[in-house]
């Protein structure tokens, strides 16, 4: 049978503490107040699941909790971000993380200022919701300032994607960017676009509201002529499950999209 935590006196520190889940809790002086504290800590054990010291398990947390409470896509979001940073930090603590530490990270990337932003946004959305939740007492980047989204005013020309199409090695990532080119829908809903989304008699993609982004109304995409011949012969291909699938024949991701890229930007 596991035993009881307890307090105890630690007379170096001049404190009263707990071991709870492995994690040492300062209760402090005096001693009834030290109790006081640690029965609050036993009537909430929910705040307790995630070792407060440790950034991995909190972003850990808020990411399980993201993709129990969010869409898909925006679980990917986090994700992907998250991961980029506790990768540049793997040891770090909360108590030892500070805005300095997320502007260097960010700095650390050749991005545009809205990229920028949205790195920044992904690190104060988790640790905002960390502080809600009572993991932690206090946000520590609360006050890091996010910089402002620019306009994209880059426009692709004809020329210039015939010529970046010129070095895409297979014809299903170019199905990708061609339709993208086409269409100028968001990216997510290439990746998650089925057959069964598909309006053929209206040349367009319909996305029911709980499938759009914001789930706040139905999302349309219309064709071109050019994105639905494409559509049309994926859907004979995959009448069922994702129409965009790599060569392999699986369903495209954002990570594969991103390699696929990469690859293209360096030929």
């Amino acid at each position: 049978m596991a035993r009881r935590p307890k307090p105890w006196y630690r007379k170096s520190r001049g404190a009263w503490f707990v071991t709870l889940e492995g994690v040492q809790h300062n209760l402090g002086l005096p001693k009834n107040e030290a109790f006081e504290r640690f029965y609050e800590l036993m009537r909430e054990p929910q705040q307790r699941k995630v070792p407060s010291q440790s950034l991995a398990a909190i972003i850990d947390a808020f990411l399980e909790w993201t993709e129990k409470h969010r869409a898909p896509d925006t679980y990917e979001w986090y994700r992907y971000r998250l991961q980029r940073f506790i990768e540049r930090y793997p040891d770090l603590r909360t108590s030892e993380l500070k805005p300095y530490h997320v502007q260097t990270w960010v700095d650390g990337y050749s991005f545009s200022s809205t990229s920028k932003r949205n790195y920044i946004r992904v690190v104060k959305r988790c640790l905002r919701w960390a502080t809600v939740q009572g993991y932690l007492d206090k946000n520590p980047v609360a006050d890091l300032e996010v910089p402002v989204a620019q306009h994209r005013e880059v426009a692709i020309g004809e020329e210039e994607f015939e010529s970046l199409l010129s070095y895409v090695r297979n014809r299903e990532f170019e199905d990708l960017l061609v339709v993208t080119w086409e269409t100028g829908c968001r990216p997510q809903e290439l990746l998650r676009v089925e057959a069964r989304h598909v309006d053929l008699k209206h040349q367009r993609w319909v996305f029911k509201t709980s499938e759009s982004k914001g789930q706040r109304k139905s999302r349309v995409v219309y064709l071109t002529d050019t994105a639905m011949a494409v559509t049309t012969r994926l859907m004979l291909a995959h009448p069922q499950g994702a129409l965009f699938r790599n060569s392999a024949g699986r369903p495209w991701t954002s990570d594969a999209v991103n390699c696929a890229v990469n690859g293209v930007r360096i030929r």
